[in-house]
């Protein structure tokens, strides 16, 4: 299975769920990629620090959206309460299970809001891995 998941720019939400996926289903046939609905920001240091210390690594490039990773994903899960779901109505391009998991982007600022961040994202992941 590809999953892929989106968040609004593919700096946090979504690498850090692409990162534990992967981490948690290493060795399986199970695939994780993510990107942004928008995606001109670097990832900045501060996020760097504060995947390194919840023990993931990110890769540095923002990925945008696209219809070919659209096409490529099995599922799609939304990382974030600031991407419309609505985007995805056209069936005929894009026939995927789609699921929202609604998490509020963290100030970078704010290391305890982002870890306890990566811990919800973390445990959202297990919760699905447990399900295959």
């Amino acid at each position: 299975m590809n999953v892929l998941f989106i968040c609004k720019w593919n700096r946090f939400r979504s690498k850090v769920a692409e990162a534990y996926f992967n981490e948690r289903i290493k060795g399986s046939a199970h695939k994780a990629k993510s990107a942004g609905f928008i995606y001109n920001l670097p990832i900045s240091k501060e996020i760097f620090d504060i995947t390194k210390k919840a023990g993931l690594n990110i890769t540095s490039t923002p990925v945008g959206l696209d219809l070919e990773l659209l096409r490529w994903a099995d599922e799609i899960i939304i990382t974030a309460d600031d991407v419309p779901p609505y985007i995805f109505d056209e069936k005929e391009i894009i026939n995927r299970k789609i699921t929202v998991w609604e998490f509020k982007d963290e100030d970078e600022s704010d290391e305890a809001g982002q870890l306890k961040l990566v811990e919800a994202i973390k445990k959202k992941i297990d919760e699905f891995v447990r399900e295959f």
